[in-house]
């Protein structure tokens, strides 16, 4: 006796497609979405181990971490030696987009900043300015307030956005509104705003999520 053949039909075929793509349109976005969190959640960690180090340095050494020429904007390698208050100062941002001979030093790293007070010598060639990155005065290259609103240092991961500032930033501070540079830079991630959103994530001395108070220099 034959007995006849069964396959699947046509329409049988596109509902089956149709059935994975759904799952497929619902599955990756939420993968997608762990991810981020897992990020974040690492960023957070990571800032909270350099947090403790950079404490446990200051009451060593009476002073906080310089930044470097050489590793601007990354942690410092004061905290690697003599004293090994961290194994290693080459914290990667998971969010860091990086490519070897980037201008912008610190890629891939987490950004470190001093902040110290003014006067210093402003006589001085910028070369031998003294290794700070934010201020509290007036002075054009400074960041007023920025001893109220950050405590004596900061430290920055770019954030699922993967830009440390947004486009458009050079018209603002090479039009002598750097107030407004700095208050992009101090955007802080929300992920309500959707899970890749604009915003840094940040931890300052004196906030542990990075929140700055509202301070007119």
């Amino acid at each position: 006796m034959n007995r006849g053949l069964r396959a699947f039909t046509l329409i049988e075929l596109l509902i089956v497609v149709a059935i994975i793509a759904i799952l497929a349109m619902i599955a990756v976005p939420n993968f997608l979405e762990a991810q981020v969190r897992a990020k974040c959640a690492r960023v957070v960690s990571d800032m909270r181990t350099v947090a403790t180090a950079i404490e446990a340095y200051s009451v060593e050494a009476n002073e906080y971490p310089r930044n470097f020429e050489s590793r601007y904007w990354t942690v410092s390698i004061d905290l690697t030696t003599p004293v090994s208050y961290l194994t290693t100062a080459s914290y990667i941002d998971p969010f860091a987009l990086y490519k070897e001979g980037d201008p912008l030093v610190g890629l891939p790293y987490y950004s470190y900043h001093r902040v110290v007070p003014w006067p210093f010598p402003r006589t001085l060639p910028r070369s031998n300015w003294p290794p700070e990155e934010s201020t509290d005065g007036a002075f054009p290259n400074g960041n007023p307030g920025a001893l109220r609103k950050y405590g004596e240092w900061r430290l920055i991961s770019i954030g699922p956005d993967r830009a440390y500032l947004p486009p458009g930033w050079e018209q603002y501070y090479s039009g002598g509104q750097r107030d407004v540079v700095y208050r992009m830079i101090e955007t802080l991630y929300d992920p309500t705003n959707g899970s890749i959103s604009w915003g840094n994530i940040m931890r300052t001395q004196i906030s542990p999520t990075g929140l700055v108070p509202s301070i007119r220099p």
